[in-house]
């Protein structure tokens, strides 16, 4: 085949792809890449089909991994890597999982639907525990794992292509698209890590409201929508003061400069700012307030609930608008 013959048939790929739909049928059970399933195709000139779950997803990811492996040998990361992949695949089975994904040291769990609030939140624990064990047991080695769970919908769609031989298995995968799984994937990112942040404390005088304009202040069919009162002579800013805190990305996006280098802010007129920093601390289990809720609910008399082991973690994850809660919780092993 030329280069020619493989770009040709790509396109005709990708206008496959392009020109037909999907077809989602819905599911409690987490479906398989490798299992033949009616309800999860992808082959060409038909419209795919795949699967719709409402579940809950857990990552697990090796903390500050690339420096460990700069710091200790080869010998010894390989049997932790191994020492951890194992037990993170027996405890996803043990609590009624499914493992749908494993990238260098990040693996992806996903539950059935029913009961998946507690089992989710019971498998976070024992991986929590187990990689405390494994800390304990490599005493020389800072072994920390973090672990996030989210739920909510996720389209599941199977891609790849048929493969003669041993390499079949490898050209076939799931993809989980929808929130869930990134917010899961998000919130494994910063626990059980202290992320230093930069911050604006601005103080600043706030946008008069009566010198904005609205932008449809009167429709025929709904009459007034503000009962506005912009007042055309009205000064741009207040007399009051108000100091407000930004993110960096923020208070960039606030600033404008004119030709004549006068400076605008979008959200008042600025008299002061500080650039600050601090420290985020997360705790090694993040669950989403989602999560936690279905938890609670599922499980009111829990040790974990009824002490309040779960608390609220600091606002500013990406992506995250939520709450998001924390805890370092084992098993109690008599």
């Amino acid at each position: 085949m030329t280069i020619k013959n493989l770009m040709e048939e790509l396109l005709k790929t990708i206008n496959d792809c392009s020109s037909l739909g999907f077809e989602y049928a819905p599911t409690s059970e987490v479906p398989s890449a490798y299992k033949a399933d009616p309800n999860l195709t992808y082959e060409s000139r038909k419209n795919k089909k795949g699967k719709i779950i409402e579940t809950c997803v857990l990552f697990v990811d090796i903390r500050d991994s690339v420096k460990l492996v700069d710091k200790h040998q080869f010998d010894t990361m390989g049997k932790i890597y191994t020492a951890f992949t194992k037990s993170v695949l027996r405890i996803a089975d043990y609590h009624g999982a499914k493992v749908r994904n494993i990238i260098g040291d990040r693996v992806m769990v996903v539950f059935p639907s029913e009961n998946c609030f507690t089992k989710a939140v019971r498998c976070a624990i024992s991986i929590n525990h187990i990689a405390k064990e494994i800390n304990r047991i490599f005493d020389h080695v800072d072994f920390r794992c973090g672990i996030g769970v989210d739920f909510g919908e996720m389209r599941i769609i199977k891609v790849g292509t048929e493969k003669k031989g041993d390499e079949n298995a490898n050209y076939k995968n799931l993809i989980w698209v929808g929130y869930p799984a990134n917010k899961a994937s998000r919130l494994t990112d910063v626990a059980n890590k202290k992320i230093e942040e930069e911050y604006f404390i601005v103080t600043r005088h706030p946008i008069n409201p009566k010198a904005v304009q609205p932008l449809f202040e009167y429709l025929p069919f709904l009459g007034s929508l503000t009962g506005s009162s912009f007042n055309p002579n009205a000064p741009l800013y207040l007399n009051t003061k108000e100091t407000v805190e930004m993110s960096v990305e923020d208070f960039a996006n606030s600033i404008c400069q004119f030709d004549d280098g006068s400076l605008y802010s979008s959200g008042g007129k600025n008299i002061k700012f500080e650039k600050k920093k601090r420290n985020r601390v997360y705790k090694p289990v993040l669950i989403s307030k989602s999560v936690f809720d279905g938890y609670k609910k599922a499980n009111p008399h829990a040790a974990d609930v009824v002490n309040s082991w779960w608390n609220p973690q600091p606002k500013g994850i990406k992506n995250i608008s939520e709450d998001v809660y924390g805890s370092g919780i084992t098993w109690k092993i008599e």
